[in-house]
């Protein structure tokens, strides 16, 4: 977060963990986006022997919540315990306090709370007070105070608030615009908090927000722009519950933002085009567009990202080539193009090696016209995963003039029009190499093979690869050969037996005739003959026989 802040450890933690407190201390700091931004970051330790105690003002405070909101039997299980032990609140995990015994972060999320609090169960806390978390408890309300959470007008310099879960009884967020709402706030937690209407541009105005996260509500209306000084950094606005959700166009400033890294806008009903004007200098780290009605061909300025591993594309209508960096730089980790109208994925990369970083490649449900599986893939040492199903791919599937590198564990190509050879085991990554982990998979299925490679016969008994070849033309629990050689077997006697059917019964009509004839004509032989003939009957004697 943005200016000061402090790191609390209890003396009674290292003990049990086994830590010595000696003269020399050491702590490991994990900075987000060190290596990978390429910034520099100062770290000042301030160290503070004394022991905390809340003051009586703020403990009295904590008092009143606990009575008010604790009275059931599921309700602040790990409070209770911490009050019959005796611990004061600075020291288990309820408030971070000061040098000044206030309390600086307040966490009351996932506590079971079950009452209503507003602004006069926190005003003790006052200026002190700069994170609050009181979600995950979802039998909590909280009052409506000067159209805005109560909560948040006893507490001027809050810079982070987080109320994910809890029911805000569709509310509007307008409130966190009001005056008497702190004008510092860093980040904003409205996950599932049953919000609604429109995000307001006075939320994004905010001049040091730099997380506001309000997935799987009611919001809709358009997109507002982000201000030039704007410090955002992740944007959570993925999966709004309401049928009109948020709409519109990605306005540009969210594109060309140099502050940006996390942007979530899955599953909302933007349209348009993507605007093409990604920075050089962006710092993106997640970028999700997917399952919303974007079209247009994909920016090439997006391919030049530097930073960005994740991305995802999927589910819309871009059309064209995949530019150049989409997934072949060298940061790239994830990319779904999955279900788009894209009609190239082969790029000529100006990376190398290409897709140094790429484990997961989904191009899969496309227009994609290639003649087999680009070699660029096989360049991609930690590529695990590639899905290319449901495209027009044809010819070969894969030259086998190349030396492939890939790590591939998960390789679908059903369903496009590929035939020819298939080469051997050793150009699949680890698909076929009974070492590797389970989960394996190979599927051609639903393309022009007439014939299955007889080197599958050898990977019958992996359990952990799964081999689709087609309906009926292999069954990884049984032998490869033996399941080949009796689908052909049934095949070829279900060709003879009709073919033997059919010369049965024309030799039977055949015959059939031939008798007839003989017969008439052996009657018309006797036509004038006697026209009665004796025989012998052995039990009633001589008679008759009418010819």
């Amino acid at each position: 977060s943005a200016g000061r802040d402090e790191v609390f450890i209890h003396a009674e933690v290292l003990s049990s963990n086994q830590i010595s407190v000696g003269a020399d201390k050491f702590f490991l700091v994990a900075v987000h986006g060190w290596t990978m931004h390429g910034a520099t970051f100062k770290l000042s330790v301030e160290i503070v022997p004394e022991n905390r105690l809340l003051n009586p003002a703020q403990t009295a405070a904590l008092e009143g919540i606990f009575t008010k909101c604790c009275s059931s039997t599921t309700s602040c299980a790990v409070w209770k315990i911490a009050r019959r032990d005796g611990y004061d609140p600075c020291h288990w995990g309820l408030a971070g306090c000061t040098k000044a015994n206030e309390t600086k972060w307040l966490n009351l999320q996932g506590l079971y709370l079950d009452c209503e609090l507003g602004s006069s169960d926190v005003s003790a806390f006052g200026s002190s007070l700069r994170r609050l978390f009181v979600g995950k408890n979802t039998a909590l309300k909280l009052t409506d105070e000067n159209a805005t959470i109560g909560l948040l007008t006893a507490l001027p310099n809050l810079i982070e608030i987080d109320v994910t879960g809890i029911d805000l009884q569709g509310r509007t967020v307008d409130g966190l615009c009001h005056a008497l709402v702190s004008a510092n706030l860093t980040r904003i937690g409205l996950s599932t908090a049953n919000v609604s209407g429109a995000l307001p541009q006075c939320v994004v105005d905010k001049p040091q927000l730099m997380d506001l996260s309000m997935p799987y509500n009611y919001l809709t209306g358009t997109l507002p722009s982000l201000p030039s000084s704007s410090n955002l950094r992740a944007l959570y606005l993925h999966e709004q519950r309401s049928a009109d959700s948020i709409s519109g166009v990605l306005p540009p400033s969210y594109v060309n933002s140099t502050t940006l890294e996390h942007l979530y806008l899955t599953d909302l009903k933007l349209s348009g085009t993507v605007p093409d004007v990604f920075l050089p200098t962006g710092v993106w780290r997640e970028i999700y567009l997917n399952k919303n009605g974007f079209n247009g061909t994909i920016p090439a300025s997006l391919g030049l990202q530097q930073y960005l591993p994740v991305l995802d594309l999927s589910f819309n209508a871009f059309s064209g080539a995949v530019p150049v960096g989409i997934y072949d730089h060298p940061n790239r980790t994830h990319v779904w193009l999955k279900s788009n109208k894209l009609t190239r994925v082969r790029v000529s990369s100006i990376h190398s090696p290409p897709g140094a970083s790429l484990r997961l490649l989904d191009a899969s449900r496309n227009l994609v016209n290639e003649t087999g599986v680009s070699t660029i893939f096989t360049q991609m040492s930690k590529l695990q995963y590639l899905y290319l199903n449901d495209n027009k791919l044809h010819g070969v599937i894969l030259d086998n003039s190349t030396t492939p590198v890939w790590a591939l564990r998960q390789l679908d190509v059903s369903e496009n029009y590929l035939e020819g050879d298939i080469p051997g085991a050793s150009y699949w990554g680890d698909i076929f190499t009974s070492i590797a982990p389970a989960g394996r998979q190979f599927d051609i299925s639903q393309n022009l093979y007439t014939r299955v490679p007889s080197w599958f016969g050898a990977y019958t008994g992996d359990s952990g690869l799964t081999i689709t070849l087609g309906s009926g033309l292999y069954d990884p629990s049984s032998d490869a050969d033996a399941a080949l050689a009796s689908a052909n077997a049934k095949r070829a006697v279900s060709k003879f037996m009709l073919a033997l059917l059919l010369i049965t019964l024309f030799a039977m009509s055949g015959l059939g005739m031939y008798l007839a004839i003989y017969i008439w004509r052996q009657r018309r032989s006797r036509a004038h003959a006697n026209r009665f003939r004796q025989f012998q009957d052995f039990d009633q004697g001589q008679g008759v026989e009418m010819a």
